[in-house]
């Protein structure tokens, strides 16, 4: 007999004991064994070709020793309810690759020596075996171990990950504290485990100091640090009692779920958790892909802030997709934002009835809410959605009693869709076609039906009749963009022809969705995509979420793309995003007008051949490929080997290729290995996370930068000297994360080379030494770095200098010689004791010393600023009765426009030469926990507009809108006060 290779049974331990001589000689090349309830003994030793093993059963009560003779054994997977011990000669296993100890709770004796398991790649055990696993350091070749417990003792401790490179997916730290009874050394804990870039989901739980490391960056300036993790899907942030201020979080483009939970710490959130002054200008997205919103158990947040002051709130979108909103034993909040204009759910308890109200009255796309606040459910209606109400509606809802209230699927079991677009329904109840409408159409039925609708920025596909992509088939009047989703739902090629987007001329713009994290196959994917083909006068495309392995015909990836792939010659924008299983990109490089390509998320993809360029038999001399190219973009793509250049040495005589091409992108593609050095116009290269021979084969022949942000290029102690020796254009240089850098580069005069220098910005660079600075520099911002760069008081063409996150600096040289300073911040630098004398900066415009705890004063000088617009000073040493005098700023008073004091718990007043500076323009307040009255001086400040008081919880309800106070500020036009 020749047996197949595999055994999957249910043998009884009899049919196995009874095997005969003829047959053991059979079996013995067997390579799988998978069975259920069979008792092995020794019976193993006829199988020892076995590659898998797979034991289930709860017959099964031990392992024979003789399982370590399996020599050739791969995969080991034991599943038994009955079993309470595990032969310790599985470590003799040396080939092993899988281990799967998993529904065995009786087991008292866990492996603890598996560091002889070198080529051990997956390990699937219960925690408790976890907390025993010694050395495991050894294993190099992990790629799986989702749970890591730490332990003081050798073999234990978490640097047993260090050379773990290979782990991929979910891994979970616990015991990370290694203390007993105090929390100082969380925050130095959390700073030392900052994770890569590429990161999808962070969960924080039981932290135990008062704000978050540095690499999360919570400060103003957090606009280009936070994208440094901007592929955060889910962020939890659980039991972190001490911590009282959150990091900024709004800029996260692809956020879509935030849980904050347990931060008894947390008194405000507010307006640097969305973005930060500076940085929130006109048309910013925050949130911009939030879903869903917990907030619990936090049981003293007082306030959870708008986005931003009225004035400066226009062009601003905020939680633009949120769906989900759940808020739970907040019951000190006393406000919330109430811009959620595509919430769907609604989960509230333990609030304020004035703090509901506000949460609910603008809300227009509700389907769903659980409270346990009936009455006021019923009471906060607004009047519009009442008086559209039918009688027979209000009377149900008015008749709840129960403390849940549930209110389901509205829109299809009383019309509300029909009543919220009451101006385009007849008497008969039916839509009239309008070509504009809100968005609430996207979750209407039978929107196929608005055969003029010109505008339609957003079609979620369903599964029911009505919500079908069959609904688009005959909106053909349809301009400009439009978006997608849920294409998941599209069951075959001809429903989705049934959408008839390639007669759709006039839409320019189009973004198809499937969801990342759906369930099932993705079998249909490409036929869908195949039947969505579009107008061939598109000029922009995104795919985002595709689940199949190669893109449609219509895209033409093959050699003879020449032809084909002109039928969309007018495009201009392309993104391919989250296609996690598409191994080949499309020719693209014939495209006469692309100008912006992004690429990201695509973990299929492992070469970037000469097909992404064009095809051998149409590269001929003379060819322009990616002609009009500016913007190039690839992030997260985890398997990139290999970026091939153009085509072969020996045939590229005359090809000219990303001869426009300005800005270059690299991002998460730590496997790259190589990759192209043709970029002859380039200007801004933005690169991170990739080896280092890798970097320097793309830099090796740039000459004509001007901006470069590097950041954790691994193996390089500094950077190459041909960098900068090459590119004397380049104004602008950011290195960030770089662990091993150690100096910018070997050479003695290391800005020889930056004539054209302006700007540098290093951040998280520990070992870096900086010896001297370009004295034509104008802006220099260290953040998180150990020591300052030497020769600062040289740089007498400075305007801008930050200094932040320098948790080890106790002072700063002399800057008397920076005549040219227009801003300096300094903040967050918990050791800082003394700043130098300040009167030589006659140019300074805006000053900012703030979270500096161990500052106790000033610094001298002040009152030499005479141009000084802006001062925020506070948050000094907690251990001051009173605020450091301001007696230097009284000179300030024809100058100083924006004062922003920043106090702590014992305050009880703010300084009282505020009230000479008569031309103050804004005055903000916060933390004075103490002070339980403004001061009457604040009447003569005529100049005043603005007035912003945060957490200062003694005023309480005295200056609000009709308090007993309120006269005093009631000359002032713009008053926000958040107690």
């Amino acid at each position: 007999s020749t047996m197949a290779r595999e055994i999957v049974s249910s043998m009884t331990e009899g049919i196995v004991s009874s095997m005969t001589g003829e047959i053991v000689n059979d079996v013995r090349r067997l390579r799988t064994f998978v069975s259920k309830n069979v008792v092995l003994r020794n019976t193993l030793l006829n199988f020892i070709c076995l590659r898998v093993l797979k034991l289930n059963g709860d017959s099964i009560k031990e392992l024979p020793s003789s399982i370590g003779l399996l020599i050739h054994l791969r995969l080991l997977s034991v599943a038994s309810f009955s079993i309470k011990a595990l032969p310790k000669s599985i470590t003799k296993l040396y080939i092993l690759q899988t281990l799967r100890i998993e529904g065995c709770p009786y087991v008292r004796e866990a492996l603890e020596d598996l560091k002889q398991l070198i080529n051990l790649r997956h390990i699937y055990i219960p925690s408790g075996f976890n907390e025993k696993l010694k050395d495991i350091g050894q294993l190099t070749c992990l790629q799986t171990l989702r749970c890591f417990i730490v332990g003081q003792d050798a073999g234990h401790r978490i640097e047993e990950l260090g050379c773990l490179n290979q782990l991929r997916g979910k891994l979970d730290l616990w015991n990370l504290e290694h203390r007993k009874g105090n929390y100082e050394n969380d925050e130095e804990v959390l700073e030392g485990l900052e994770p890569h870039r590429c990161l999808k989901s962070l969960t924080i739980d039981g932290f135990g100091e008062k704000k978050f490391p540095s690499w999360m960056l919570t400060s103003l300036d957090a606009w280009d640090g936070i994208l440094q993790f901007g592929n955060l899907i889910e962020i939890e942030f659980r039991n972190c009692k001490k911590c009282e201020v959150l990091p900024t979080l709004g800029l996260l483009p692809h956020l879509r779920v935030l849980t904050i939970e347990g931060m008894d710490g947390v008194r405000h959130i507010r307006t640097e958790f969305y973005s930060n002054y500076n940085n929130g200008s006109d048309g910013t997205m925050l949130f911009p892909a939030l879903r869903k919103l917990n907030l619990g158990s936090m049981p003293n947040l007082v306030e959870w802030m708008d986005v931003m002051e009225p004035a400066t709130t226009t062009g601003l979108m905020v939680f633009t997709c949120l769906e989900e909103l759940t808020i739970e034993g907040c019951s000190q909040l006393r406000s919330a934002p109430c811009h959620f204009s595509s919430l769907k759910k609604l989960d509230i308890s333990d609030v304020r009835s004035t703090t509901f109200e506000n949460i609910i009255g603008k809300l227009t796309t509700l389907t769903s809410i659980e409270s346990t606040m009936a009455r006021e459910i019923v009471s906060s209606m607004t009047e519009g959605i009442v008086s559209s109400m039918t009688g027979e509606i209000v009377n149900k809802i008015k008749a709840i009693q129960e403390s849940l209230v549930r209110v389901e699927d509205l829109a299809n079991k009383y019309g509300f869709a029909k009543l919220f677009l009451a101006e385009s329904v007849d008497t008969n109840n039916k839509i009239i076609p309008n070509r504009e409408t809100n968005s609430f159409l996207n979750h209407s039925e039978d929107i196929g039906q608005l055969t003029c609708l010109q505008t339609l920025r957003c079609f979620i596909v369903g599964q029911d009749a009505g919500h079908r992509i069959e609904e688009l088939g005959c909106l053909n009047q349809l301009r400009g963009k439009l978006d997608l989703w849920n294409l998941e739902h599209v069951r075959d090629k001809e429903e989705a022809r049934r959408a008839n987007l390639g007669e759709k001329a006039k839409i320019c713009m189009l973004r198809f969705h499937w969801a990342i994290q759906r369930k099932g196959n993705y079998e249909n994917d490409e036929e869908v995509l195949e039947g969505l083909e579009p107008h061939r006068c598109l000029k922009s495309l995104t795919i985002d979420g595709f689940g199949g392995k190669k893109f449609p015909s219509w895209m033409l990836t093959s050699l003879d793309a020449w032809d084909g792939i002109l039928q969309f010659g007018n495009l201009i924008e392309i993104e391919f995003r989250n296609c996690k299983k598409c191994e080949v990109l499309p020719t693209l490089g014939l495209l006469p007008h692309l100008r912006v390509l992004t690429i990201e998320g695509m973990d299929g993809v492992r070469h970037i051949g000469t097909e992404f360029y064009s095809n051998y038999n149409n590269g001929s001399d003379g060819t322009m490929l990616f002609p009009a190219l500016r913007k190039l973009n690839l992030g997260s793509m985890p398997n990139l080997v290999e970026w091939m250049d153009v085509m072969e040495p020996a045939t590229t005589t005359g090809l000219m290729v990303f001869t426009c091409l300005e800005e270059l992108t690299i991002e998460g593609c730590s496997q790259l290995r190589s990759a192209p050095c043709h970029f002859s116009s380039l200007k801004k290269l933005d690169i991170s996370d990739v080896r280092s021979t890798t970097f320097e084969n793309i830099i090796g022949k740039l000459t004509t930068l001007t901006s470069i942000e590097v950041c954790n290029i691994s193996e390089l102690a500094c950077l190459p000297e041909k960098l900068l020796q090459n590119n004397a254009s380049l104004m602008s240089l950011m290195i960030s994360g770089w662990a091993d850098l150690e100096s910018i580069v070997s050479h003695e005069d290391v800005w020889a080379f930056c004539t054209s220098l302006r700007s540098l910005k290093i951040e998280r660079c520990w070992k870096l030494q900086i010896q001297g600075v370009p004295s034509h520099l104008q802006r220099l911002e260290i953040c998180g770095c150990v020591i300052l760069p030497t020769g600062l008081q040289s740089c007498t063409s400075l305007t801008l200098l930050t200094i932040q996150f320098c948790d080890k600096l106790k002072s700063i040289p002399n800057l008397g010689q920076l005549h040219s300073l227009t801003q300096l911040k300094i903040r967050y630098c918990d050791n800082l004791i003394s700043i130098p004398d300040l009167r030589g900066l006659h140019s300074l415009i805006e000053l900012q010393i703030w979270y500096c705890p161990k500052l106790t004063s000033l610094p001298e000088g002040l009152e030499s600023l005479n141009r000084l617009k802006t001062l925020v000073i506070g948050e000094f040493c907690k251990e001051l009765d009173d605020f450091p005098s301001l007696v230097s700023i009284e000179h300030l008073h024809a100058s100083l426009q924006h004062l922003d004091l920043k106090g702590w718990p014992k305050l009880k007043s703010i300084p009282d030469n505020v009230q000479v500076l008569t031309a103050l323009k804004s005055l903000y307040i916060s933390d004075f926990d103490g002070m339980e009255t403004l001061p009457e001086w604040l009447t003569k400040l005529s100049s005043l507009q603005t007035l912003r008081i945060f957490s200062c919880s003694k005023l309480k309800e005295s200056y609000a809108i009709g308090g007993k106070e309120r006269s005093k500020i009631a000359h002032i036009p713009n008053i926000m006060i958040w107690i």
